[in-house]
């Protein structure tokens, strides 16, 4: 964790419990197309409301994946750029 903080703001990050947390049982498990491997980059995106008493989220949206050393080096290396609508990063 310390290591993940040295390389900017996460909005959320799952570590533990191995392959059953809920993080890779609901994103690698469950996702059509993923694998299990270690370590792996999500990317997700999902509209948030905030009202007087109640927050609603929007169905979420898998923009990118980055899987292994290799390929999460190579985008960081280009600044880590966020997908955007006009072309995505990584695989989907």
């Amino acid at each position: 964790m310390a290591y993940l903080k040295g390389l900017g703001a996460w909005d959320e990050v799952s570590a533990g419990n191995n392959w059953s947390s809920f993080g890779a049982v609901r994103y690698v498990w469950r996702e059509p197309g993923s694998h299990p491997s270690l370590p792996q980059i999500l990317i997700f995106d999902r509209t948030v409301t905030p009202g007087e008493r109640t927050i609603k989220f929007g169905a979420e949206r898998r923009l990118a994946q980055f899987i292994g050393v290799s390929e999460i080096t190579r985008w960081v290396a280009q600044g880590a750029p966020l997908p955007s609508d006009d072309g995505l990063t990584g695989k989907q």
